[in-house]
């Protein structure tokens, strides 16, 4: 049994006993409850497999862009990812650190002067997005991972392709081509 389906297989089986309490109060023999709950083990069973297929199928489509974009001949097309990384890095970094910092200096140094501004200034960060830390939540959390894999020394396309670090075979064409 696959992880997807043992971790929705404790829900699938309440639901199949819910099923089978409440047919119990309708069905009257036993034979009929019994074919009843195989049938409907089946349905849960089937659907289960479906969105277990749809689930597969979605990474599988992720990975096909993540690769594509890696084997796309233009350099920006390859280092598009780490640099998005570094542009959420020092948005972050800028919203939460830097402008929090300069305005408690300005407001330090307009009361240092004795002005009565000071009392007014209120700089305070601006709230990203959700769509901000979803986005670049994905794409650190992929790279990161696939850093993970590298360093326990898994390298093959897949970890070369969340990471961006070409993979010891490119390395070694281009190499061997006069590229590298």
């Amino acid at each position: 049994m696959s992880f997807l389906s043992n971790l929705i297989g404790g829900g699938a089986k309440g639901i199949i006993e819910g099923v089978a309490e409440a047919a119990d109060r309708f069905i009257t023999t036993g034979d009929e409850k019994n074919k009843f709950v195989v049938e409907v083990e089946k349905l849960v069973t089937e659907r289960m497999g479906m969105m277990e297929q749809s689930a597969r199928d979605t990474v599988k489509a992720r990975m096909e862009v993540i690769v594509a974009e890696l084997q796309h001949g233009d350099e920006y097309t390859k280092r598009t990812r780490p640099m998005i990384a570094r542009w959420g890095l020092y948005t972050i970094m800028w919203n939460h650190a830097a402008v929090p910092t300069l305005g408690g200096l300005v407001k330090f140094a307009l009361a240092a002067a004795g002005s009565d501004i000071a009392a007014a200034v209120n700089v305070a960060p601006i709230d990203l997005p959700t769509e901000f830390w979803v986005a670049w939540g994905g794409i650190v959390g992929t790279y990161a991972v696939g850093r993970s894999f590298e360093k326990f020394g898994v390298r093959n396309p897949l970890t070369s392709a969340a990471t961006g670090t070409p993979s010891p075979e490119g390395v070694a064409d281009r190499v061997l081509r006069g590229l590298g």
